[in-house]
């Protein structure tokens, strides 16, 4: 397993993607400094995460350390009822909010209205 043939077929967009995040996250840190120290908490963190056994620990510690807030049922329940797709988009897991946008896109089109307990099931 060659790692350079493996980054040679990563697409450039990826490396443009993870650039701006990068200098996004060391803009709103305010400096490399600040940056560098947020990162190593965040990756220690994430790291812990899978240690104990779950998966998703490095991307939660990834999102935590650009300041994608932690998935809450009850704060994505409280933004669904609002009808705030932006609080909704940060607090639901990508299904819940899938879910929830497909059955609203189905009720404009065909009126069947839906429950918390359809999108929560």
């Amino acid at each position: 397993m060659n790692p350079l043939a493996i980054a040679s077929k990563i697409p450039l967009w990826a490396y443009a993607v993870v650039a701006g995040v990068a200098v996004l996250y060391v803009a709103k840190k305010g400096g490399l400094q600040n940056a560098a120290a947020g990162a190593t908490v965040g990756i220690i963190n994430g790291a812990g995460n899978v240690v104990m056994g779950t998966a998703q620990g490095v991307v939660i510690g990834a999102g935590q350390i650009i300041g994608i807030p932690a998935v809450t049922e009850s704060a994505c329940k409280k933004a669904i009822m609002n009808g705030d797709n932006s609080a909704a988009s940060f607090h639901c897991s990508a299904g819940v909010f899938a879910k929830w946008q497909y059955l609203s896109a189905r009720q404009k089109l065909t009126g069947k209205t839906f429950t918390m307990s359809d999108i929560f099931g």
